[in-house]
């Protein structure tokens, strides 16, 4: 396996990871109980307003961090991870409802973006905080 397929591959295990464990700390803090007690990770009510861009940081926290793992044309990676997500998600929605909708695919534009900005983003911040320690960038000249 090449090393750069392997770092593709840890780059989606990695963002697989954090958008699983973030949407569990998001499901245990903002969803509000109907009858019964808060659960004890519930977010203090001044929050609760906030659930909109909790949810948007759940999806560009991953993509982030696979942008920054990949660091391998984060420009064409990144359009394939979008269109990914938005078959994915409208695809889900679409099921789920039985109907095809425009909130189905406002949802999946928006979490598809997302992404897509998300790993320029992160192979971007990647490029820019590891410094080039090549041949070439330390001769002196």
């Amino acid at each position: 396996m090449s090393r750069t397929l392997l770092r593709l591959a840890l780059a989606f295990v990695a963002a697989f990871a954090a958008k699983v464990s973030l949407n569990a700390l998001y499901m245990a803090a903002f969803p509000v109980p109907v009858d019964g007690p808060t659960p004890p990770l519930h977010v203090p009510i001044w929050l609760e307003p906030y659930h909109e861009s909790a949810s948007l940081l759940c999806d560009i926290v991953p993509s982030l961090i696979l942008g920054a793992i990949a660091r391998w044309r984060t420009g064409p990676l990144a359009v394939a991870v979008g269109v990914l997500i938005l078959g994915w998600h409208y695809a889900a929605y679409a099921i789920a409802d039985s109907a095809f909708s425009s909130w189905a695919l406002d949802i999946a534009l928006r979490v598809s973006m997302v992404w897509t900005l998300g790993v320029v983003a992160g192979g971007y911040l990647a490029q820019r905080w590891m410094p080039d320690t090549s041949l070439e960038r330390t001769r002196d000249r």
